[in-house]
């Protein structure tokens, strides 16, 4: 799935940082 979003990246345990900002992983992928 990351690989091709090459523009997101995960900080942390559970974020997901967007080129927006960044969200928890369960909002995104709710």
């Amino acid at each position: 799935l990351l690989d091709k979003m090459p523009f997101l990246e995960i900080k942390g345990s559970g974020w997901l940082c967007p080129t927006s900002g960044c969200r928890l992983l369960e909002e995104v992928f709710a």
